[in-house]
């Protein structure tokens, strides 16, 4: 939540997000459009490598989750959602392929 009302602090962190950042926030699954200035784009990379250290959930699988109705997708390991994902997509797959 803090993320969400950030305002930049300094004129670096006011500019326009690199186009480095843009590409790694884009491949994790951000919404380039609300990424409006580097500094914002610096935090949320952070937040990013800090939850691949601590093996958390990718933020493409934390909105998968909560769209599941995973009971606590911020928490759970990157090795829990995957599994929990796989079952869950493998299962729509199964009720796909036995509808008339």
């Amino acid at each position: 939540a803090a993320l969400a009302d950030y305002e930049p602090e300094t004129g670096w962190g006011s500019q326009p997000p690199t186009e480095r950042q843009a590409e790694l926030l884009a491949r994790a699954g951000f919404d380039l459009s609300r990424i409006t200035s580097k500094g914002y784009a610096s935090k949320l990379i952070d937040v990013l490598f800090r939850r691949r250290e601590l093996g958390l959930a990718t933020p493409k699988q934390l909105r998968w989750l909560a769209r599941f109705g995973h009971p606590s997708p911020h928490l759970a390991t990157f090795e829990e959602a995957s599994a929990y994902l796989d079952q869950k997509f493998s299962g729509k797959r199964r009720q796909a392929a036995h509808a008339p």
